[in-house]
């Protein structure tokens, strides 16, 4: 570079101009942005109210990344240093775990989504149930909670209230309470909870330690992101999906407890990688594989029928792929291998939990879990010895 490039002098700077153009360029924004469902001026609410489910492309956790892509932001990632972490992101594990001191650990997590209902207070409720999901996989006791809200501000006072309401709702019943939290004025509305809680070391549930002969629970009926598929075609609405919400909103404590009673070996949340994809992580932790009964998994009623027609979410069929070559179907033709992947790979919004239980606590958990909950964990398989990561579904 010359030195006629450095002595070049610069343009006057007109502040009165600058002011101007900054002026129109925000109130061009600003009208944009109430066009499509920002405050605006006065921040008016909608003389017509957009249901919540038709604001959004996909809801719940089908709105999710696909398992591959994080494989290679994962790799870019400084490696953690510290002794008193026992876990966290690159173990794909359900919350970042650190040892406070010989008696007490800590746990964070956090979990956010864009609505699969149109009921405000139950889209608050289904969200915080889900977050504090990943406490209750690891073992650890909710203590406090922050709100995560990207809502429209033309929702309205109420309607977001409701949505604050349904979460903070969950928190108590979970037996925490919410501290605070942050909010965006965004057009696509998303809600969910950043979660902190302790426990006992003896408490915490590792993957690392399922072993060949654990039996296999799953807490939940499966197919909400089927659902959800089906609900943007038309073919389902909030009253016909209300099991499916009832059980959303339903905390996973109650698996918690169970698992505590029958000294579990390992649990994961079962979220947007689809019952597959979770307990593949489970078995890539502790190097075993598993067996899986496909009549025992439970199912939400036209689950199997909106999947023959199609109705399956993207994020379904990538982890369809990205599990295939790890997946033994013997006995099942190609369209029988391709309908049971993609089901037990729907991506679950607030799903249960698949728990591995010594076989000799196995009905220990299943009482405990009966008691709790007043219905039964499906028992849908059990940990055996082979390659690391292989599942074969019979």
């Amino acid at each position: 570079m010359s030195d006629k490039d450095f002595n070049t002098a610069e343009p006057e700077f007109d502040n009165n101009q600058w002011n101007d153009e900054f002026d129109q360029d925000w109130g061009d924004w600003d009208n944009g942005r109430t066009e499509w469902g920002g405050c605006g001026d006065g921040e008016e609410e909608e003389e017509i109210p957009i249901p919540l489910t038709q604001r959004v492309l996909e809801g719940g956790t089908t709105a999710k990344w696909k398992p591959e892509e994080f494989e290679g932001i994962k790799k870019n990632l400084a490696p953690v240093v510290g002794n008193s972490l026992l876990n966290g992101f690159v173990d794909g594990t359900d919350c970042t775990i650190i040892e406070v001191d010989n008696d007490q650990v800590a746990a964070f997590s956090l979990d956010w989504f864009p609505p699969l209902t149109d009921d405000y207070y139950a889209f608050g409720a289904i969200s915080a149930a889900g977050a504090l999901s990943k406490m209750y996989a690891v073992g650890v006791h909710p203590v406090v909670a922050l709100n995560i809200m990207a809502l429209p501000c033309k929702l309205g006072v109420e309607s977001v209230g409701d949505v604050m309401k349904g979460g903070s709702d969950k928190v108590i019943e979970a037996g925490a309470f919410v501290v605070g939290g942050h909010s965006i004025d965004d057009a696509e509305p998303k809600y969910g909870l950043a979660t902190f809680g302790i426990a006992k070391p003896h408490e915490i549930i590792r993957n690392e330690d399922a072993a060949p002969g654990d039996v296999l629970f799953c807490t939940k009926p499966l197919g909400t992101g089927i659902l959800d598929k089906a609900r943007h075609a038309e073919k389902e609405d909030d009253e016909s999906m209300a099991a499916a919400i009832e059980s959303m909103m339903e905390l996973n404590k109650p698996a918690a407890k169970a698992m505590q009673d029958a000294h579990a070996h390992a649990a994961a949340a079962i979220s947007e990688s689809g019952l597959l994809g979770h307990l593949h992580s489970i078995l890539a932790s502790s190097g075993n594989a598993a067996q899986i009964d496909w009549e025992c998994v439970p199912l939400f009623d036209r689950v199997v029928e909106h999947a023959e027609d199609g109705l399956i979410p993207l994020r379904a069929k990538q982890t369809a792929r990205w599990i295939d070559t790890l997946v033994a179907t013997p006995g099942m033709d190609v369209n029988q291998r391709d309908l049971c992947l993609k089901v037990l790979c729907d991506p679950q919004t607030s799903g249960g939990l698949i728990v591995a239980v010594p076989e000799e606590q196995a009905d220990t958990f299943a009482a405990s879990f009966k008691e709790l909950a007043g219905r039964d964990a499906a028992r849908i398989g059990r940990i055996v010895e082979g390659e690391e990561g292989q599942i074969t579904i019979r």
